[in-house]
């Protein structure tokens, strides 16, 4: 068996990993949201961590109803105005989170 082969084998049985991330509604129609989302632990951690935003971003998309319809009943979640401004590893349970203290102009 190949390196490759075992790293490819202990991804597969890898138990997701949780995230959790803060979303900011760039068109400024919503502040701030917290999502958790789980991605599949991948060998390079920059790509985890891009799609631990993706994921994080639709998941903001859904919440706050922004779609693009593609076809009758059919549609996407629209991102487009979505920015991740914090990544975090695990499920972090926020004990007070003001957003007055969040300057997310730049």
């Amino acid at each position: 068996m190949s390196a490759h082969d075992d790293i490819l084998d202990r991804l597969w049985v890898a138990r997701p990993k949780v995230y959790t991330a803060i979303c900011k509604d760039m068109a400024g129609e919503w502040e701030l949201r917290i999502e958790y989302v789980q991605v599949t632990p991948q060998a390079d951690r920059e790509v985890e961590h891009q799609m631990a935003i993706q994921k994080a971003k639709e998941s903001c998309a859904g919440a706050w109803e922004r779609v693009v319809e593609y076809a009758p009943c059919m549609s996407t979640p629209d991102t487009s105005t979505i920015a991740c401004i914090g990544l975090f590893e695990g499920a972090i349970e926020p004990a007070m989170l003001d957003e007055a203290y969040f300057d997310c102009s730049a």
